[in-house]
């Protein structure tokens, strides 16, 4: 073969392999198109990508080309046993010129009845002197297809892209795994037997919740400071099927007026002074998951003309731009105010006080829900006495005293 078209087949492989390695984080699909590109690059008889899975200290085939699903299945080496365990053990290369007069070649998959005049290439797939596996090529060399040193520089650099993808990959699983565990906890968490109270009253605002948990329905939470307004907004949230998305609150009491249209619908670029990178506003990033406005009621006129806006076509413009943007978002939102009081007044907007109050859900303040007292007392001092590492305990007669404390005089 040309030398100089040797060449350029080879980086065309290397650059094909890369390619495909960075193509998603499928391990076993991406492996199996890097055995294909060299099969076709180095015209090999079999090939094989072995990782080691260091809980059992056992080799195992996860990508094959020319091997049937059983030879697959029989590909299994220890540390240190036959050419494929001893590379593991060495992190060394190995070349058998001719597997038949190779005592050490053990052919555990039994996919070669007939050895002789077969050559066997053994490379680590290995980065940073961590070494994950081993790739292994079986070939018939003739003089026209190029050199062992050929295939040994290609498939050394494919073992070297291999292990930085595989690293990758590990890390990319762990994280996956605790994005799920945390998520699950999230749900856990946020679940409605997680919410203190088994009075009649609450009983009815969590059955409102129930229904519209897993649907996109917009819903506004009413009620005074404290009731858990945020809570349940997050249980609506990871009771959903958004739960995997953001969840992202604003309190719009907490921020100055002239700063909450920035904040909900972001700056472009160049917008002021001062404006020297876009940025992001609250709806952009709970795309694809739940926007939490808490406070509704304190949002200025002139805002709530955009955020109709936004409640109808699902597109704004961000402050300083003209190109609308597109959102998918599910808005949850919260007011200790009586909203249409205030529109009676011109406060509010009544068109999006009605499209803000598809769902309304009341919660009680404690005081109409008295019987839920000893629920929530008990619940704390096991909190407590858990994070204290104490053991505190209320009497009877203490308890009965704060079940009959007139809540009139607070807000809770």
């Amino acid at each position: 073969m040309d030398t100089l078209l040797r060449k350029n087949q080879e980086l065309a492989s290397i650059l094909e392999v890369s390619r495909v390695l960075t193509s998603s984080f499928d391990l076993e699909q991406n492996l199996n198109a890097v055995m294909e590109i060299l099969a076709t690059n180095l015209e090999m008889q079999r090939g094989c990508v072995f990782l080691l899975d260091r809980l059992d200290a056992e080799i195992r085939i996860v990508a094959a080309y020319g091997l049937s699903a059983a030879e697959v299945r029989r590909g299994k080496y220890r540390i240190g046993e036959g050419i494929v365990g001893q590379v593991i053990e060495s992190g060394s290369p190995m070349f058998v010129p001719n597997i038949g007069r190779e005592p050490k070649f053990l052919n555990k998959t039994h996919s070669r009845p007939r050895k002789s005049g077969i050559s066997f290439l053994c490379i680590p797939i290995a980065i940073d002197k961590e070494t994950f596996g081993v790739l292994t090529v079986d070939r018939i060399y003739a003089e026209e297809q190029g050199t062992v040193d050929d295939d040994l520089r290609v498939l050394h650099i494919a073992g070297s892209l291999m292990a930085q993808f595989i690293k990758l990959w590990d890390h990319f699983r762990k994280t996956e795994k605790e994005c799920g565990d945390l998520r699950s906890r999230l749900r856990e968490r946020y679940s409605l037997p997680n919410i203190i109270g088994d009075s009649e009253t609450l009983h009815h605002a969590l059955k409102a919740v129930r229904k519209v948990a897993a649907t996109d329905t917009t819903v506004l939470l009413l009620g005074e400071s404290g009731t858990g307004k945020e809570l349940v907004a997050k249980t609506l949230h990871y009771q959903s099927q958004r739960a995997q998305q953001p969840f992202v609150p604003v309190n719009l009491a907490a921020l100055p007026e002239s700063l909450i249209e920035a904040e909900l619908f972001g700056v472009e670029k160049g917008a002021f002074t001062g404006a020297a990178v876009r940025r992001t506003g609250r709806f952009e990033t709970a795309d694809g998951g739940t926007l939490f406005l808490d406070e509704i009621g304190e949002l200025p006129l002139l805002l709530q003309v955009k955020l109709l806006r936004v409640l109808q076509e699902r597109s704004f413009e961000r402050v300083g731009s003209s190109e609308p943007v597109r959102v998918d978002v599910r808005v949850v939102a919260a007011t200790n105010k009586n909203l249409f009081e205030e529109v009676r007044r011109g406060n509010f907007r009544e068109d999006l006080y009605w499209r803000l109050n598809v769902v309304p859900i009341v919660l009680p303040p404690l005081r109409e829900r008295r019987s839920d007292i000893p629920l929530l007392l008990n619940y704390y001092i096991k909190q407590f006495n858990t994070f204290y590492s104490r053991d505190i305990c209320i009497s009877r007669a203490a308890m009965e005293k704060m079940t009959a404390y007139d809540l009139s005089l607070i807000h809770i």
